[in-house]
């Protein structure tokens, strides 16, 4: 599918760093697209952005009123990722977390929580390194 050219140079760029590895696959991000446009979604939230090409991606669908919040702990990621989103104006580890690996045992933690959440629906795929999908209910 085209793609955004800003999103072109986000992917170029982070094909250049060496944990590159952490990069959303681009059907996954596609998918997050189209998911985001087919709810109408108004507000996102992404843990863990790395240097912001699914971030970038959901920033491109959601209205200019819309909201569109990213998480990331390392700053380095971050300085990357931000050049970009000023442009727009605005594999099974989590599942059996090893006890060494604190990212992997905080993802569990955050989807037996979300698991738990009576305020949302929540989905879990296996696109990419994994996928969780939580829409709020409106009841």
């Amino acid at each position: 599918p085209l793609q955004d050219p800003l999103v072109d140079i986000t992917t170029a760029k982070t094909l250049e760093d060496p944990w590159s590895i952490m990069l959303v696959a681009s059907e996954q991000a596609q998918l997050m697209a189209n998911l985001a446009k087919l709810i109408n979604a108004s507000k996102t939230i992404e843990i863990g952005m790395y240097t912001g090409y699914n971030t970038l991606n959901m920033a491109l669908v959601v209205p200019e009123s819309g909201q569109v919040v990213a998480c990331e702990i390392d700053d380095e990621y971050v300085n990357i990722a931000e050049p970009f989103f000023k442009e727009v104006l605005w594999s099974g580890k989590v599942v059996d977390p090893a006890p060494d690996d604190l990212t992997s045992q905080a993802l569990d933690k955050l989807n037996k929580k979300l698991h738990t959440d009576q305020r949302i629906d929540l989905s879990m795929l296996t696109v990419g390194n994994g996928l969780t999908l939580a829409i709020k209910r409106y009841r």
